[in-house]
């Protein structure tokens, strides 16, 4: 997982005020996919402005003014800087080491450095137009701009963040700029973007270049490698280096859709994680802590997903959305003593199946091992060569749940500790559920 930055309000309301004039609605409600789990909004302190997440979950904006830091909650912590005037805000990006923020504003085309700890900031130089900009491996900055003026073509810039901040530009592709990032290994994505508003569907495409091509520079069309095709539109990334999976903001006011998917070889083959009701300005990858990748049906204190949405009138949301681990509970007579025993998951895959196995108590651990399974990682507390299996796949109803039936004669309460694979029709699991006991 690389440092995100987050993408500026000022950049898409010069695009389309004209478009939006006078129009007033309602947007939509959001909502996660199944195998997510969708949490209320989260603080954002300052309306419209970028920002982004440091490790600790404090959160740094940039309203084209002041650059300031804030706890998760939204309690003010510091001013880490203040420019001379009102600006329109592009992006604000962390290190890795969460110690300096890197910013810049598209009136006077200005990049600035800020320390975290409040200690001073500096302005560095200008690139014209920057959209996005992310720090890379290399610690160096890297830019999504047009520096030479506005034209047909969109640069990747890299900026030296040593003195004395020279920057160059390392290629170009056709497009109006879109948003970057990086792999731990250096790799580069970019999302293309069509040149008229609203963009044409399927105009943005995914493309990557390696970290040998990133340093040697000349990147264009005729060197990447085409990693998603036919997107309508991208206004944001950030890549999960945990699952090894590229996440996408398609916001695209003209089909409308606005969605964060994972980035698949195109389009109609990228799920989507969460749909939201307005445009999608920012996505950031944040670590909790956990072992869980970001992926369906897994723990939910591992990777999170935080993406902001912004419209012209009064939302202006934060929103964070986690893994949705089934459930699995034990309910009926026979839990207590002599009776049926009914074994429920809730939150499995809608309309597909579900596996039961059991092992003794006595072979039971409440610290999960964790395997990592070639589609997802199994989390259990069940010992492998302990277990038994219910010899056949039960189904989930639309809603994902399943259940399976048994007697107890009166003596199993207290033997048994039940988990459950979930998956699709034919039984390609992707996720496990939680263990119940009886």
């Amino acid at each position: 997982m690389t440092a995100s930055s987050c993408f500026a309000f000022g950049a898409r309301m010069l695009l389309a005020s004209s478009a939006f004039l006078g129009i007033a609605s309602l947007a939509a409600a959001d909502s996660s996919a199944p195998g997510y789990a969708l949490g209320a909004p989260l603080a954002k302190p300052a309306f419209g402005a970028a920002h982004c997440f440091l490790a600790n979950g404090d959160q740094v904006t940039f309203d084209g003014l002041s650059v300031e830091r804030w706890t998760s909650t939204g309690s003010f912590v510091a001013t880490l800087a203040t420019l001379p005037a009102q600006t329109w805000s592009n992006f604000v990006a962390p290190t890795a080491d969460g110690s300096t923020v890197y910013f810049s504003e598209s009136s006077n085309h200005g990049v600035y450095r800020a320390s975290t700890d409040g200690s001073g900031w500096a302005a560095l130089g200008t690139v014209l137009l920057a959209y996005d900009g992310e720090v890379g491996p290399d610690g160096q900055l890297y830019l999504s701009a047009q520096p030479f003026g506005s034209g047909p073509a969109t640069h990747v810039v890299r900026f030296q963040t040593s003195a004395p901040f020279t920057w160059t530009s390392i290629g170009s592709v056709p497009g109006a700029s879109g948003p970057l990032t990086f792999d731990a290994t250096g790799r580069l994505y970019y999302a293309t973007q069509d040149t008229v508003y609203p963009a044409a569907p399927g105009s943005t495409d995914v493309l990557r270049w390696s970290a040998t091509q990133v340093a040697a520079g000349g990147l264009d069309l005729s060197n990447a490698t085409l990693f998603g095709a036919d997107f309508d539109g991208g206004s944001a990334l950030d890549f999960d280096d945990k699952s090894g999976e590229l996440l996408i903001a398609e916001t695209n006011d003209g089909v409308p859709l606005y969605r964060v998917a994972t980035v698949k070889a195109t389009k109609a083959a990228s799920p989507t994680v969460v749909s939201a009701g307005q445009w999608i300005s920012s996505v950031q990858l944040v670590e909790q802590g956990g072992a869980a990748t970001f992926d369906p049906y897994q723990p939910n204190d591992g990777t999170a997903l935080v993406y902001s949405t912004t419209d012209w009138w009064s939302f202006d949301e934060l929103r964070r959305v986690v893994p949705a681990r089934p459930v699995l509970t034990a309910s009926g007579a026979g839990t207590s003593g002599q009776g049926p025993v009914t074994m429920t998951v809730t939150g499995g895959v809608p309309n597909g199946t579900l596996f039961l196995f059991f092992c003794p108590v006595s072979a039971y651990s409440p610290i999960e091992s964790v395997y990592n399974l070639p589609a997802f990682l199994f989390f259990t507390g069940l010992t492998p060569n302990q277990v038994r299996r219910v010899p056949f796949l039960l189904p989930t109803d639309a809603n994902g749940t399943g259940s399976f039936t048994f007697w107890n004669p009166g003596d199993l309460q207290g033997q048994y500790a039940f988990q459950a694979l979930v998956g699709g029709a034919t039984g390609a699991f992707v996720g496990a559920s939680t263990a119940a006991l009886f």
